[in-house]
């Protein structure tokens, strides 16, 4: 009895041992499914951090939830006063952004709820909100645009910098040539009867 409890033993814990490895192959071949949760919008970001005047400037979400029945965008931090409103987006709304009584004729609105101002003007700084509505509900974001940048166009750098070279050039050829008038004025002044310089007329 003893002999043969202690053969089948090694074989208890070999069967043991391959269920084992099974069911960690299973588990590697087969991962579980995993649940994933929405993320929140942070708040608004600036693109470029600084806006250039003549240029696009973007306020948008980040992350971009996946989510948006409809946004607006306000001038000011007050969202209850209508003369602020610029623009509203409805995802239901085929015909469009809806313009409000701040809407310049610059500003534009997508899908992800980003407000583009093009081109950027210095009196674009400022204020802005916005107020999104997903299936989680509705949200309130602000954000401060101050300060902005002015870009030169290349063309307008290389006209200045031609016109400035022009002047120096047209301001060096009077400089010579009003010297050289003023030498030989001088030369002619000094210049006596006889044709030499110096010379008196004899008496």
């Amino acid at each position: 009895m003893g002999h043969q409890s202690a053969s089948q033993e090694p074989s208890a814990w070999h069967g043991a041992w391959k269920k084992l490895v099974l069911t960690v192959s299973l588990l590697a071949c087969c991962p579980q499914p995993t649940t994933t949760q929405k993320q929140e919008p942070q708040g608004l970001t600036p693109n470029p951090s600084v806006p250039v005047v003549g240029q696009d400037f973007i306020l948008s979400l980040y992350p971009v939830p996946h989510d948006i029945l409809s946004c607006r965008w306000y001038r000011g931090t007050s969202t209850s006063h209508p003369s602020n409103l610029i623009l509203t987006y409805d995802s239901q709304n085929k015909a469009g952004p809806i313009h409000g009584p701040a809407y310049t004729g610059r500003e534009s609105v997508g899908p992800d709820c980003s407000l583009k101002i093009h081109p950027f003007k210095a009196t674009d700084g400022g204020a802005y909100a916005l107020t999104l509505q997903t299936f989680n509900g509705l949200s309130e974001y602000k954000i401060e645009v101050s300060g902005f940048s002015l870009r030169i166009p290349f063309v307008i750098i290389i006209v200045v910098a031609v016109i400035f070279i022009v002047l120096l050039a047209v301001g060096l050829g009077l400089f010579f040539y009003l010297r050289g008038r003023r030498r030989q004025s001088a030369s002619i002044v000094n210049k006596g009867p006889t044709g030499k310089y110096g010379a008196t007329p004899p008496m």
